[in-house]
């Protein structure tokens, strides 16, 4: 699929040719993969140089595996967590998550997706960062400026403070008041 990309392009000046990063449209492929522990997951490559792969993980899918796998009963709608039978063992789950040997794991993939890069970088590891973890701290400022959540001091970890709970509770109450409907349906599939 061609989709806009970040690129090089050669210029000349005065005779000498040299190197600019430019804007440019370019092929990506788009693979697919169903991982044991993971699900779903799906890399795309760059075609251009540098070449960029990005590889694309949900942990939702992983933390409902992990929680299957441990009989841990849930009910999930679309990428959303409804019902939980134990809130605390799959937090513990979910906090596991970041641990994991993430370069080794996305490596892995990287080598599927494109296996040509092992002869155009010799042998060179990809130097991987989280998009998305962007946003998840963008929405965790939100609730922590209207109280909804506390950093717990010397930690990576917040807490649901009780105004939070207050919120939470009243946003469950109108889930079953104000659209029974709706979560009928979410419970059906």
């Amino acid at each position: 699929m061609l989709e806009p990309c970040r690129s090089f392009s050669f210029k000349f000046k005065i005779g000498r040719p040299y190197v600019q990063s430019a804007r440019r449209k370019c092929l990506f492929l788009y693979f697919y993969f169903m991982d044991r522990d993971l699900g779903l997951i799906h890399g795309k490559l760059q075609t251009w140089f540098p070449m960029p792969i990005q590889v694309y993980v949900n942990a939702h899918e992983w933390l409902a595996r992990k929680l299957a796998a441990n009989k841990i009963s849930l009910i999930k709608h679309d990428n959303v967590f409804v019902h939980m039978e134990d809130w605390e063992r799959a937090q513990k789950f979910a906090d596991r998550f970041a641990g994991r040997n993430w370069p080794r794991i996305l490596e892995r993939y990287a080598h599927l997706v494109n296996p040509l890069r092992k002869d155009l970088f010799h042998g060179r590891q990809h130097y991987w960062v989280t998009a998305q973890s962007a946003k998840v701290s963008r929405i965790l400022s939100r609730f922590h400026a209207h109280k909804l959540i506390a950093k717990i001091p010397r930690t990576r970890k917040w807490r649901v403070t009780d105004r939070g709970r207050r919120v939470m509770a009243t946003a469950l109450r109108l889930r079953h008041t104000a659209f029974p409907e709706l979560y009928q349906k979410a419970l059906a599939a």
